[in-house]
């Protein structure tokens, strides 16, 4: 579940510039960005805004509060979710959460 939650950032990003080199590549289309939905894509990325930010506090939370993860290497993680965002997170997520999460379903 938190998999999909960390993904999703970085999945919107990839099929927006998807969607936009299509639009702009094919031959005989419109600009994707008209008048009519420039508040669709307006409101979508503000969401991913959003919900980016939501994950930026989740993580630094589950960060400082873990036990899994050395004090040592708390403070990169810190500044590589600052810098690092989505990215960052899903890599923290296979090295530090999915592991913890196999253990204690395993035990």
């Amino acid at each position: 579940m938190f998999l999909i939650a960390t993904a999703l950032p970085v999945l919107y990003v990839v099929a927006f510039i998807a969607f936009m080199m299509l639009s702009i590549l094919s031959p005989g289309s419109e600009m994707p960005f008209t008048q009519e939905n420039f508040g669709l894509m307006f409101v979508a990325h503000l969401l991913v805004m959003v919900w980016s930010l939501g994950l930026l506090v989740f993580y630094i939370v589950h960060l400082f509060r873990s036990r899994a993860t050395p004090d040592s290497y708390k403070a990169l993680w810190a500044i590589l979710f600052f810098f690092g965002g989505p990215c960052a997170m899903l890599v923290y997520w296979f090295l530090c959460i999915w592991p913890d999460a196999e253990s204690k379903t395993v035990a």
